[in-house]
């Protein structure tokens, strides 16, 4: 359920997809053509260049970021949908 009080972004996708304040890395919102706005992570990789990426509960960091946000591109076997939001205060512009 999200926080009305805050303005957020509000996207689906796998239970085990991690938004919260824990990473260094920064938040970034994508688009998909075909589907909502999402929110994903700016991690800057050992030779300092910018990479979007996920993290997973389950499997850590995962280095695709449309990986996960459905079942048809989900990846693992423990893909399980959950509405995701992330307020907009959190996210990098």
């Amino acid at each position: 359920m999200c926080d009305t009080r805050e303005t957020t972004v509000v996207f689906t996708g796998c239970k085990h997809l991690q938004f919260g304040n824990e990473f260094s890395a920064k938040k970034r919102l994508i688009g998909h053509p075909k589907d909502e706005v999402r929110v994903c992570w700016d991690r800057c990789d050992s030779s300092g260049n910018l990479q979007l990426v996920q993290f997973c509960k389950l499997r850590g960091r995962i280095n695709y970021p449309d990986q996960c946000f459905s079942k048809d591109g989900m990846g693992c076997l423990e893909y399980e949908e959950q509405k995701h939001c992330v307020p907009l205060a959190d996210i990098e512009t």
